[in-house]
């Protein structure tokens, strides 16, 4: 969300920075571009400034990135019924990236689980930006790494959800994950935290949305959606864990609906 805030110049660069240090911590990695063939080069070598997707003595950091985002994306149409500046992409069980089948992109998103996907100019030419936490021999701690793929043909459309539906699919599976659980509570009587459990699912919706500048209906989903992933894993690292999985596996998809949802109509809202 503030990616797309700061390409639509609403943020300062500082803004944006600090954000990024405060969600993911101070030390992201650009790393280099892998390596595309025929088309998907010469798209590169359009959009991208060479020293950087190059190799460097020293790390390319956020900066770097920034400006290369700025690039990409800076003759992209901006309108109600073109592709968001930055359409937000979660996989999970079940959620298939929506993505040329097979591509490195895809593939590298089903193994994080998140990624970031930019338009161009071109409507069959877009950029994927996945972000993944991994040891940093240069500064030698753990570091979020930044890895650019380039997509140069056509990809499937992305699911669009209006809010109504997203919080609808988010609520339902909550109830539902509830009652699976509450029903299950024979299973896990000697494990305490399980009716605190149910009851904690329940009071999901009774968090108040947390507006940010953006439009309040994405602002309160965005934490309803944050509020509940956050519950699913006080479940999952209690005692009952994993077994728990297949009740809460559908409420994490409506999650990940919740979520992109989010930052789609955000930025539609953003230019109506």
């Amino acid at each position: 969300m503030w990616l797309a805030w700061w390409l639509h110049n609403v943020i300062s660069t500082d803004e944006l920075i600090d954000a990024f240090h405060s969600v993911q911590g101070p030390l992201h990695i650009f790393d280099a571009v892998p390596c595309p063939k025929g088309h998907a080069a010469q798209v590169r070598e359009r959009h991208l400034e060479q020293e950087v997707v190059t190799s460097h003595e020293t790390p390319a950091g956020l900066v770097d990135l920034l400006r290369q985002i700025r690039t990409a994306t800076n003759d992209a149409p901006v309108g109600l019924e073109e592709q968001p500046l930055v359409s937000l992409i979660l996989s999970g069980p079940g959620d298939v990236p929506p993505l040329p089948a097979g591509s490195l992109a895809a593939q590298h998103i089903v193994r994080t689980g998140a990624g970031l996907v930019l338009p161009t100019d071109e409507p069959d030419i877009s950029h994927v930006l996945v972000p993944e936490m991994r040891h940093s021999e240069y500064h030698e701690v753990d570091a979020i790494h930044w890895t650019w793929h380039v997509i140069d043909q056509p990809t499937p459309p992305m699911p669009i959800y209006s809010p109504g539906e997203a919080e609808h699919l988010l609520r339902t599976s909550t109830d539902q994950a509830a009652g699976l659980i509450e029903n299950s509570a024979d299973r896990y009587a000697h494990h305490p935290n399980v009716h605190l459990a149910v009851g904690r699912l329940r009071d999901a919706f009774g968090l108040p949305g947390l507006p940010h500048g953006i439009s309040e209906r994405a602002a309160k989903l965005m934490a309803r959606a944050d509020y509940v992933s956050a519950l699913v894993a006080v479940v999952r690292n209690g005692e009952p864990g994993a077994s728990l999985d297949p009740f809460l596996l559908p409420l994490m998809r409506a999650v990940r609906v919740a979520r992109t949802t989010a930052v789609d109509y955000a930025q539609r809202e953003l230019v109506r």
